[in-house]
């Protein structure tokens, strides 16, 4: 069943502007339009793609289901459990606003990261992960299953 818009659409934009980057990339401060329903369903659209923009992907020498990091080994700016909790926003980006476009990629890095005893503990990232970096992949993961 669709959630109704409001206060939720509103902090899913947020979540997703609060990449690193992101918001800088915009053309100023009208850039993201919230008024309507089509304005916020186009602002994430925008955001969605501005976000994409970041992950590698499938690239060679890259990890499926991560953004380029962590800091501590001068690899990127991010953390593993920030890719957790982007693919939960854009869960959210495609239960609000139907765009399927990106449902595959973050499946496909969902998955990737669920680890080795499909308890979102990859060895890879165990010797830097707590029970909260587990947690934004856990929701995550139930948010894909509700949806």
């Amino acid at each position: 069943m669709p959630r109704p818009w409001g206060a939720t659409a509103l902090l899913l934009l947020l979540a997703m502007a609060s990449m690193q980057g992101v918001v800088g990339q915009a053309n100023g401060p009208d850039f993201y339009k919230i008024s309507t329903k089509e304005e916020i369903k186009q602002s994430a659209k925008d955001l969605a793609w501005h976000v994409m923009t970041l992950y590698p992907g499938n690239k060679t020498g890259s990890e499926v289901g991560i953004f380029p990091g962590p800091p501590s080994e001068h690899k990127g700016p991010y953390h593993w459990w920030q890719a957790g909790a982007v693919w939960g926003a854009m869960i959210d980006y495609w239960h609000y606003t139907g765009d399927d476009t990106y449902n595959t990629l973050v499946s496909d890095g969902i998955i990737a990261q669920i680890g080795e005893d499909q308890d979102f503990e990859p060895r890879r990232h165990r010797a830097s992960l707590g029970n909260d970096d587990q947690g934004f992949w856990g929701m995550t993961a139930m948010l894909a299953a509700e949806n």
